[in-house]
């Protein structure tokens, strides 16, 4: 049985069982391709369970995918705090302490 018997045999219930698990058609079909596309890489020969295997190697995928995706808008809005978007200067709360700094030195 090479990878194309595999992908015959096994797509479509693992498509079905990450669907059930994720709720997204669309993510669940990603991540099998993903999942077939490093058993492509990995595979000399298929295991004795392609299709666990391909459930697994997707699943991870996805849970990795979803928890980027979470974390996304968190990094996009501190990035925005450090960066003015209008001048690309950096934010003036950033700026405050080589402020205090020059001024020390004209103090002295």
């Amino acid at each position: 049985m090479d990878l194309t018997d595999v992908y015959r045999a096994e797509y479509g219930r693992c498509v079905a069982t990450l669907v059930r698990l994720l709720g997204d058609i669309n993510l669940a079909e990603e991540a099998v391709q993903d999942a077939f596309a490093v058993a492509l890489q990995k595979w000399p020969v298929p295991p004795p369970n392609p299709g666990a295997w391909i459930v697994t190697t997707a699943r991870n995928r996805a849970i990795d995918r979803l928890r980027r995706e979470s974390t996304r808008e968190a990094r996009h809005a501190q990035a925005l705090q450090v960066r003015q978007p209008a001048t690309g200067r950096v934010a003036r709360a950033h700026r405050r302490p080589a402020r205090r700094a020059a001024r020390r030195r004209r103090e002295r």
